[in-house]
């Protein structure tokens, strides 16, 4: 191979190859006429030199590698700690530029001493490793903390507000928003206060202020968690999201450049163990289960325990408005049916419409002992009121003491079975029962709602 070959093989000079056969580090065999020849050998040690020159190895070392005085392993762990030293070093000389920058005017106001110490004072470099971007650690930890931020606004809208569980994409969408809201209500004061948040100290995460070394002071904070929010997330918009998230990850993780968002601040990584991704898929299950019960516990009704005719009939219209049952009509204090003036709601029935019925209520001391109601169809009807029964039922045993979110799947407490067409059915719960009794016409084509068919619901609340 010839000096030309060689320098298109390796990407070097020839000056440089010359120089390093000077130094007695590259050896060629020479032809009979004195010219070198260049082996396959020869070329992968230049390109061994080269990588090494890369990292900083002198010759001295370089020699002493090539004649075995010195392992590669010692050399590598020597170059390492050097190179962390000096890394640290330019960080330190970093973060003073910076400071002096923003604090100092000009030359003649500048005090040296105030930033000598500053750059002689030691960067924890074993509790933070801020030479390594780990983007994954800090993916997950934000998604954590937009988790649990999730996890509050369910328990407000459940538990507070007492909404009902909507899967729809609208509703999804709003819980985005009000989500990354409490998020970025939250996580500054965190930030502020503590350094971290609990997603981030799961992922041995600190954010540092650059100018200080020390926590982020509160309008730092809030701008770092806006400039995510907006360019990180760009502002959570469905695909523009997904868009930023894979451009920041390229200029972080793949360019290596700073990201929007820490400009004055950055973030420290200690050593994490498996206690994190561990703790993350916990959180995760934790945070779906406690969601899910408090959705399933909006099936619990406002008023418990003995009921006034005032409270059955807010429990009812509860079960109304969470069903979103025809909210043409709605019970008011005394038990009676009032019709909504501005209710945007059609009814279409197919062979007559059926009657609201009017509930007898039986009290004891101003608590009802039994809700009852019953008419007589006066049109040909294709099916029955199934709403009236099971809200009325519902209303009274859902509400009895010692009934929890668990009980709200049980077969008693959700009428299991139940035929609206049924001559007769009947169930319990709590010591409220339920008696649900038809009596339709018949003729030759068998069971018929004809005009003339008697419904009756019975209710009893034993004490």
């Amino acid at each position: 191979m010839t000096i030309k070959e060689l320098e298109e093989r390796t990407g070097m000079t020839r000056a440089n190859i010359r120089y390093y056969e000077q130094e007695g580090l590259l050896v060629p065999a020479r032809k009979e006429n004195g010219y070198r020849s260049y082996s396959e050998e020869d070329c992968e040690d230049l390109l061994k030199i080269k990588l090494l020159r890369q990292l900083q190895f002198s010759l001295q070392e370089i020699r002493a590698l090539q004649d075995g005085t010195l392992s590669l392993t010692q050399a590598m762990e020597g170059r390492s700690a050097l190179l962390e030293r000096e890394s640290s070093e330019l960080l330190s000389a970093r973060d003073v530029c910076r400071t002096i920058e923003r604090e100092v005017p000009d030359y003649a106001a500048l005090d040296p001493q105030v930033y000598l110490r500053q750059l002689s004072a030691p960067r924890d470099t074993a509790a933070a490793d801020v030479a390594q971007p780990h983007p994954w650690r800090r993916y997950f930890a934000r998604s954590l903390d937009l988790t649990l931020a999730g996890l509050a606004v369910s328990l407000v809208r459940f538990c507070v507000f007492r909404q009902t569980v909507d899967s729809g994409a609208g509703a999804r969408i709003v819980q985005l928003i009000l989500s990354w809201t409490v998020l970025m209500l939250a996580e500054p004061l965190l930030l502020h206060f503590w350094g971290t948040t609990v997603g981030k100290r799961l992922f041995g995460i600190r954010v540092v202020s650059i100018r200080t070394g020390e926590k982020l002071d509160l309008s730092e904070a809030f701008s770092r968690t806006g400039m995510v929010f907006a360019c990180g997330d760009g502002a959570s918009i469905p695909l523009v999201n997904i868009g930023c998230n894979i451009y920041s990850y390229y200029r972080y993780a793949v360019k290596g450049e700073p990201l929007a968002w820490e400009e004055d601040n950055t973030e420290q990584f200690s050593d994490m163990t498996w206690r994190a991704p561990v703790g993350y898929v916990l959180a995760v299950a934790a945070v779906v289960g406690v969601t899910y019960l408090a959705g399933i516990s909006t099936l619990l009704p406002p008023n418990r325990g003995d009921l006034t005719v005032a409270e059955f009939a807010e429990n009812y219209n509860y079960y109304r408005d969470h069903f979103e049952i025809d909210p043409r009509f709605s019970l008011d204090r005394d038990g009676k049916w009032e019709k909504a003036e501005d209710a945007d709601y059609v009814v279409i029935s197919i062979g007559g419409e059926l009657p609201q019925p009017d509930y007898v209520f039986t009290t004891e001391d101003g608590v009802i002992t039994q809700v009852s109601w019953s008419y007589t169809l006066e049109e040909e009807a294709v099916h029955l009121d199934s709403v009236s029964p099971q809200l009325c039922y519902l209303s009274l045993a859902a509400a009895q003491r010692g009934t929890h979110v668990w009980d709200l799947k049980n077969d008693g407490l959700l009428m299991e079975g139940w035929d609206v067409n049924a001559e007769h059915f009947s169930c319990s719960w709590q010591g409220v029962t339920l008696d649900y009794r038809t009596q339709l016409l018949r003729d030759a084509d068998g069971w018929h709602l004809r005009p003339g068919s008697t419904v009756s619901c019975t209710v009893t609340v034993e004490h």
